[in-house]
C-alpha cells in the first residue's frame, strides 16, 4: 500500500511539473513574441528620429547657407561703402572735419594741458607787483572746476579774502 500511495504522489508530482513546463514554454513563446514587436517599433521609431533628424539638418543648413550669403553681401555692401568714404575723405582732405569739432569725444584729449598749475588773475597781478610770494598755492582744476590745494596743511585754512567775508570786513 506505501508503494502504491509512494507512485501515485510521484505520478501527481510528475503531472504538475509538466503543466509547469507546458506554461513555461507557453509564456516564454509568447515573451518572444512581445520581444519581436517591441524591437519592430524601436527600429520604426529609430528610422522616424534619423529621417525628422535629417530633415531638420537640411533646414538648418539652408537657413544658414542663405543666412551666410546675406551677410557676404551686406559685408560686400559695406566694403564698397567704407572704399567710396575712404575715396571722399582722400579728396576731401583739406577740408577739416565739423564732426570732430562738434562732438567733444571725437576730439582728441591733451591731458598735458590739465596738469599745468593755474592762477587767478588777482594773483598773477599781485606777483607781477612784487607782492607777497607766501601766498597759499591754490590751482584750480579746468576739467572739473574744483579748486585743488598744492600743500595738504592748507586744505584746511582758508584765503584772507574769504576771512574778511566771513568777518563782516
Amino acid at each position: 500500500a506505501s508503494s502504491l500511495a509512494f507512485s501515485i504522489i510521484l505520478g501527481d508530482t510528475i503531472t504538475k511539473l509538466q503543466k509547469g513546463i507546458t506554461a513555461l514554454r507557453e509564456e516564454n513563446e509568447q515573451l518572444r513574441i512581445n520581444t519581436g514587436r517591441w524591437k519592430g517599433t524601436a527600429q520604426k521609431l529609430n528610422n522616424q528620429w534619423q529621417s525628422e533628424k535629417s530633415e531638420l539638418t537640411e533646414r538648418f543648413l539652408t537657413l544658414f547657407n542663405q543666412h551666410k550669403a546675406r551677410h557676404v553681401e551686406t559685408k560686400k555692401e559695406l566694403d564698397e561703402l567704407k572704399g567710396k568714404q575712404r575715396y571722399e575723405k582722400g579728396s576731401s582732405l583739406k577740408q577739416p572735419h565739423s564732426a570732430h569739432k562738434d562732438r567733444p569725444e571725437m576730439r582728441p584729449d591733451d591731458e598735458d594741458e590739465h596738469d599745468y598749475v593755474t592762477y587767478g588773475d588777482d594773483y598773477v597781478n599781485r606777483m607781477a607787483a612784487g607782492g607777497c610770494v607766501q601766498q597759499k598755492r591754490r590751482r584750480k582744476n579746468s576739467t572739473t572746476g574744483a579748486t585743488e590745494v598744492q600743500n595738504v596743511k592748507d586744505m584746511f585754512s582758508s584765503d584772507e579774502e574769504e576771512d574778511n567775508i566771513v568777518m563782516g570786513v
